[in-house]
């Protein structure tokens, strides 16, 4: 079966990570690439032509059939995943060889796994999940839409993440904790209770420091 033509959006550090991984992919094919900043638009990216801005995805660029989003910051990418959506852009998930999902985890469309990240049995994704380097979700975790987890976080088991909520590079969480929804846990911080919606904590043990908006 031919590979799926696929269009990548964002030309930055986080999309050149999951350009990297769609080279490495026999599903998918980098054929296009789009980006909002002007100053990029006629070169290239990761091999592959900046075609222009994100107005030129209800176009199909390249006869693209499937969508990446290559964006870190998690309600940017929620926009761009539901426009892509919307316009009827299949939403692969991109998983690095790497990587070790259990057979029973469920996942959904836009997941992007990176290298080293592990994912084990009982756990749920929402959609547009990031699980970056080396990250690790261990048994019966839940993870919220559009939620990140940055390189080398931990989350022990029945772990829930609310939607578009960060963990930190480094970040522990202890068993059986909720963290709540637009939520944003420091690097390095070490979670040992519940953290509600819509804060900022870091810190060991971590402590809440502000309220935050979650964008």
């Amino acid at each position: 079966m031919a590979a799926t033509p696929t269009v990548l959006i964002g030309a930055g550090g986080h999309a050149k990570v999951l350009a990297d991984i769609i080279r490495l992919s026999t599903d998918l094919e980098l054929v296009a690439v789009l980006d909002d900043d002007s100053t990029k638009h006629g070169g290239t990216f990761a091999g592959v032509k900046i075609f222009g801005s994100t107005e030129l995805l209800e176009g199909r660029p390249g006869n693209a059939e499937a969508c990446v989003v290559g964006i870190g910051r998690n309600s940017i990418r929620a926009r761009y995943f539901e426009r892509a959506r919307d316009l009827g852009y299949r939403l692969p998930p991109v998983v690095h060889p790497s990587a070790v999902i259990a057979s029973d985890v469920v996942f959904s469309e836009g997941l992007c796994a990176m290298a080293g990240a592990v994912v084990n049995p009982g756990t749920e994704l929402g959609i547009n999940v990031v699980l970056n380097t080396n990250s690790a979700v261990d048994h019966d975790n839940h993870i919220g839409d559009h939620a990140h987890l940055h390189p080398g976080a931990i989350l022990s088991g029945g772990v829930e993440v609310g939607p578009y909520t960060y963990i930190g590079t480094n970040a522990a969480v202890n068993p059986y904790l909720k963290i709540g929804a637009r939520s944003m846990v420091g690097s390095g911080a070490v979670v040992t209770h519940d953290i509600p919606d819509g804060v900022v904590a870091v810190g060991v043990p971590a402590k809440i420091i502000r309220v935050w908006d979650g964008a």
